[in-house]
């Protein structure tokens, strides 16, 4: 899942990145069952290039496990986020994919009448 972080106001978006990812430490002391596997910070330059018009947003890349507990982190400090997509991550959709693979799952067709 992505999870896109907006910059509002004096609001620093490392900081807040930090702060989610010491939550996330702190409440899983297993590396392998974090909530967030990484953080890219993006900086947009809109159509008010001419008056020096920049957007800063970092977007967080969420696993499953951790979807709820993150958006209440984010809700309940009263983050401006947005869900950018609610697929799930390639590592993720790998271990799926060699857990249960395609062609031993053949599901059965039921006509109901």
């Amino acid at each position: 899942m992505r999870i896109r972080v907006y910059e509002t106001g004096k609001l620093d978006l490392d900081t807040v990145a930090e702060m989610l990812c010491q939550t996330d430490r702190q409440t899983n002391f297993d590396p392998a069952s974090r909530w967030i596997t990484y953080t890219t910070e993006i900086i947009t330059t809109d159509h008010f290039e001419e008056i020096g018009y920049k957007k800063k947003f970092k977007d967080i890349f969420v696993r499953w496990i951790g979807v709820e507990q993150v958006v209440m982190w984010l809700t309940n400090n009263q983050i401006v986020y947005e869900v950018m997509t609610y697929e799930l991550l390639s590592d993720e959709q790998e271990a799926l994919e060699q857990a249960y693979p395609d062609s031993e799952s053949k599901p059965e067709e039921i006509y109901l009448n």
